[in-house]
């Protein structure tokens, strides 16, 4: 995950008008970050040099770990489609869901430390901060459960939807199959442009080739549908709302002078 400080104002709801929030939680809108801090000891009538507050927002990308995937027939053999056995004991990601963390409360120390950052910052102070004592931060969190692309770095143009004709494990060498005749690389994770289309996914995006056609021939792995009007919900099914709970232990930042 990549934190970022949520913009204050921001509106947090999932009521049909807006659909950013977690599905079933309280509607909330987001304070401003910030708080109180001294350079030379504890704030007066407190026993710590920094008392603020955080809301962080961040996007949020499940990873599945397929264990006993059904080989539909054939193993992985030549001339065949890639069947979904390829995903046994892999793992798949889904898109991402927009969080929100509401309330985080920090409590450190400053030390007097000036210098000019890498980007050209002037920072006059290194602060260390840490949760408060038994108080983590308690938010709902939205986690995905639509598979989007494999977690190994895509080959053969498997992320491509239909795949392409040509997308079959050809006749092997000494009587395997290479592992570079496999829709993704065994011994890499995903990276690059292809890690980056799965962090610009959102969740339910239709899936990358590979995943979209593991199901048994004719049929694909397709965006789940909103829910009939015979039910109480029109959701999709393809989030699900988690209890969190956030402890910081010892994160050092730089305070600088000036906006950033």
């Amino acid at each position: 995950m990549s934190l970022a400080i949520a913009p204050t104002g921001t509106e947090v709801r999932n009521d049909g008008f807006v659909a950013n929030g977690v599905s079933g939680s309280s509607n909330l809108v987001i304070g401003k970050s910030g708080g109180v801090a001294n350079l030379f000891g504890n704030i007066p009538g407190k026993s710590t040099g920094i008392d603020v507050t955080l809301s962080l927002a961040t996007r949020i990308n499940s990873i599945f770990r397929i264990e006993d995937q059904d080989p539909q027939g054939n193993p992985l053999v030549e001339n065949d489609d890639w069947p979904a056995g390829v995903f046994n004991c892999r793992q798949v990601y889904s898109g991402g869901v927009q969080n929100y963390i509401p309330g985080v409360k920090l409590n450190g120390s400053l030390k007097i430390s000036p210098a000019i950052t890498p980007d050209g910052k002037l920072r006059i102070a290194k602060a260390t901060l840490s949760s408060q004592p038994n108080s983590p931060a308690r938010f709902a969190v939205a986690a995905c459960l639509a598979p989007y692309a494999s977690y190994n770095q895509p080959q053969n143009s498997s992320d491509t939807f239909p795949l392409p004709a040509g997308a079959l494990v050809p006749t092997p060498t000494g009587g395997l199959a290479t592992t570079t005749s496999l829709p993704s690389d065994v011994d890499t994770k995903r990276n690059g442009a292809a890690l980056t289309a799965v962090q610009n996914a959102n969740c339910n995006d239709p899936a990358t080739g590979l995943v979209r056609q593991a199901a048994i021939n004719p049929l694909t792995v397709d965006p789940l549908l909103p829910a009939g009007s015979s039910y109480t919900t029109g959701d999709s099914g393809s989030t699900v709302a988690v209890s969190a709970d956030l402890t910081v232990n010892n994160v050092v930042a730089d305070v600088l002078i000036g906006d950033v």
